[in-house]
C-alpha cells in the first residue's frame, strides 16, 4: 500500500516544552539548526513552544511564490483548479486566515495537513515535533522503503530556488 508524496509549506510547528528553560533554550537551538527559525513568530505556553509563519510572508509572498512553483509544475488539467486558487488566497493575510481559507473552501489543490511530522535529537535525547503543513502538491500513490535525505534534498532544492521568497524557507516534503 503506497501513501501521498506531499510538497508544501510548514505552516506551524510545536514541541512539548521541558521544565528546565536550559534544555527550552537549548530546544530552540536544536530545532533552529533545523529550520529557519526567522520566518516564524513564537509563541510560548506552559507546555508548549508554537512557531507560525509570519503573517507578513503569509500576505505578502504566499501567492507570488505559489504562482512561481504552479508554473513550474506541468499539468495542464490542473490550471484552472490552481488559478482559481489563487485568486482565492488574494485575501489571505494571516496564517488563520489560510487555515479559514481550507477549511471553508473545495480546492483540489491546497489542502491542510495537521499530523507531519519529524524527530530532532541530541545525543540520546529525541524531541517531536509536530508540524501543520498547507500542502501545494499532492501525488500518489508512492511507496518507498526508505527516503533517506531525499526529501531534505527536495526542500533545499525549492529554498534555494526562491531566494526571492522568504517563505520558501518552510517548505516541506514528505509522505502520508
Amino acid at each position: 500500500m503506497g501513501a501521498y508524496l506531499n510538497i508544501g509549506l510548514r505552516a506551524r510547528l510545536s514541541v512539548t516544552k521541558t521544565s528546565d528553560s536550559a534544555q527550552t533554550d537549548n530546544l530552540r537551538k536544536l530545532l533552529s539548526d533545523e529550520i529557519d527559525l526567522f520566518i516564524y513568530d513564537e509563541v510560548e505556553t506552559p507546555n508548549q513552544l508554537i512557531w507560525s509563519l509570519k503573517a507578513s510572508l503569509v500576505e505578502q509572498e504566499l501567492v507570488p511564490f505559489l504562482k512561481k512553483q504552479f508554473d513550474l509544475i506541468p499539468n495542464p488539467n490542473k490550471i484552472a483548479d490552481r488559478e482559481e486558487m489563487l485568486t482565492e488566497l488574494q485575501t489571505v493575510k494571516t496564517l488563520q486566515d489560510l487555515e479559514d481559507w481550507y477549511d471553508t473552501n473545495e480546492s483540489y489543490v491546497g489542502r491542510w495537513n495537521p499530523h507531519d511530522s519529524f524527530t530532532i535529537h541530541e545525543g540520546r535525547s529525541y524531541h517531536h515535533v509536530s508540524v501543520a503543513t498547507f500542502v501545494f502538491l499532492s501525488a500518489g500513490k508512492i511507496s518507498m522503503e526508505g527516503w533517506g535525505s531525499i526529501f531534505d534534498y527536495f526542500e533545499r532544492l525549492i529554498t534555494v530556488s526562491n531566494p526571492e521568497f522568504l517563505i520558501a524557507k518552510a517548505a516541506a516534503v514528505s509522505i502520508s
